[in-house]
């Protein structure tokens, strides 16, 4: 399975979740990554959700979170692999840093890179030396759910209560 599988699959959203600014658990987590150990949030002024997805027989996670203050944005799209998490993408944005990018798996990969957050087969779009898009948005709620919603296109993912149902994307003529 690759991002751009993913992105280009009817999905069907099983559960939208809910924002918290409480500490993600680490163990038995709602987006495990058993191999890394550095990905935790829920400190001081950050948001997060994590959203459950399913296309075809594939069941995916997708953890959203931002830090308002700081201007950051990190949304990351998941494989589930048993109790684990096989990352297929990372959307995010740092106001230290240029511009949106994504860091990505867009050829199918294997689950020995389940549990990482980073693995050799994932590239950065657009590059560091390339143009980026610089849009400064104002990050809430709403808006980085619309956000992870355009960029891996979950049609019906918005912030107004739980969203469920079949959801799918056509390509424009």
């Amino acid at each position: 399975m690759s991002l751009r599988t993913f992105i280009r699959a009817r999905k069907t959203i099983e559960d939208a979740g809910a924002w918290s600014d409480k500490r993600m658990p680490k163990t038995g987590g709602k987006f495990p990554l058993t191999k890394n150990r550095s990905l935790r949030v829920g400190a001081i002024g950050w948001r997060w959700r994590v959203v459950l997805l399913s296309a075809g027989a594939n069941r995916y996670r997708l953890l959203i979170t931002y830090h308002k203050a700081k201007g950051t944005y990190f949304a990351a799209l998941g494989l589930e692999c048993a109790q684990d998490t096989l990352v297929l993408g990372c959307l995010e944005y740092h106001a230290t840093h240029v511009g949106w990018h994504m860091h990505g798996c867009c050829v199918g990969t294997d689950n020995k890179n389940s549990g990482r957050l980073r693995y050799p087969e994932m590239i950065r779009i657009p590059s560091p030396k390339q143009k980026h898009r610089s849009v400064n948005q104002e990050l809430t709620d709403a808006s980085s759910l619309e956000i992870a919603a355009r960029y891996f296109r979950i049609r019906g993912l918005k912030d107004d209560g739980p969203s469920q149902g079949e959801m799918t994307y056509e390509r424009p003529h």
